[in-house]
């Protein structure tokens, strides 16, 4: 039941931070928001402002040969807590990725091959009585077995494939991933059947890498926009038995001029709730939603000269608490351990996403 929990709301942190979707808490004061953000900016974004004369359509511009890159860095904090007993994870994933374009599109967006130079890992849990660690890297010498535990984040890295970015920054599509998912599987790829190997590239692309990648091209606007502009998303999804939907908000709230080019500077804002029934079914129990509070803060700069994101930071929180009524049949069979508890999981995620260079 804990990890059954456990798995369903990571996904949602996971993918609520990914989609780059934001919200404006209409209570906030605009200085309060500025607050919120301002820390998420670098020195060398800030810049003498630049004014814009009229409002500009933004999209991702690329061009045929160019090639650049990006460090994404994601650090998950979670605190579960079922019944009297804790338990702490601490995960640190640090992603090197080369972007090479092999097509750029009239109109914005284009074909790119990307190529993962290396990732590293670090998991930490622990149960207030015993602590575990596990790391990983890939530029490390590795042994076989630990290299087939961990290929979930070593099959891209030095195995290029292609994907298809829109103009507005969505990845429409992953192919060319036949040498990914033959790493990934390893010794399993020659016994698996071909409508399977279908299946898990359709998983492996959506779960570990646009999940992954989908932070450095965040959603843009289909009007223009000046200083002050806001445009709203709102997006419904399901996740296991939870039913989300993300209302969010982005703001233009500066354009500087800096070494790096004239850099748009966007705020983020998200609030997630819960829109399913309140008391659920989840198959190992009835669990009745108490506290759903998912919100995040975020800044975004857009390098205008270039086309693309030049840094991101986002910041999300998570407080969800659930009373779960074990089955009847389960407590009278375990008296002294399946009774009723609270389950709770307090987390926050932080994802930066930094230019890189090979």
């Amino acid at each position: 039941m804990q990890r059954f929990f456990l798995s369903a709301l990571t996904v949602a942190i996971i993918a609520c931070s990914a989609c780059h979707r934001s919200e404006t808490d209409e209570n906030k004061t605009p200085a309060a928001t500025d607050v919120a953000t301002a820390e998420m900016l670098s020195e060398d974004e800030r810049g003498p402002s630049v004014p814009l004369e009229r409002p500009r359509q933004v999209v991702y511009r690329f061009s045929s040969g160019d090639s650049f890159g990006y460090k994404i860095h994601i650090v998950e904090n979670v605190l579960q807590t079922r019944a009297t007993i804790e338990e702490k994870n601490e995960q640190e994933v640090v992603y090197w990725y080369a972007l090479d374009v092999v097509e750029a599109y009239p109109t914005g967006g284009g074909r790119l091959r990307a190529t993962c130079d290396r990732v590293s890992f670090r998991h930490t849990s622990s149960d207030g009585k015993d602590t575990r660690e596990m790391t990983y890297d890939t530029d490390a010498e590795n042994p076989h077995d630990v290299e087939k535990q961990f290929s979930r984040f070593n099959a891209p890295v030095n195995t290029p494939f292609e994907m298809v970015v829109d103009s507005d920054g969505r990845i429409a599509l992953i192919d060319n991933m036949d040498d990914v998912i033959r790493k990934y599987l390893s010794d399993d790829y020659a016994t698996t059947k071909s409508d399977q190997l279908a299946l898990i590239q359709r998983d492996y692309a959506e779960t570990s890498i646009r999940s992954v990648l989908q932070h450095a091209f965040q959603k843009l606007p289909e009007t223009p926009v000046g200083i002050d502009s806001s445009w709203v998303v709102v997006q419904s999804e399901k996740f296991g038995y939870l039913s989300v939907r993300n209302d969010g908000k982005y703001t233009v709230t500066d354009v500087t001029n800096t070494s790096h080019g004239m850099l748009m500077h966007i705020d983020v804002r998200l609030t997630s709730t819960h829109t399913g029934p309140r008391v659920m079914d989840t198959g190992q129990g009835i669990a009745t939603m108490d506290t759903f509070d998912v919100q995040a803060v975020g800044r975004t700069t857009l390098n205008l000269d270039k086309g693309r994101i030049h840094r991101r930071t986002m910041k999300n929180t998570v407080y969800v608490k659930l009373w779960v009524e074990q089955p009847e049949e389960t407590k009278r069979m375990f008296p002294d351990e399946m009774q009723d508890f609270w389950w709770v999981q307090d987390a926050s995620i932080v994802t930066t996403v930094e230019p890189w260079s090979r």
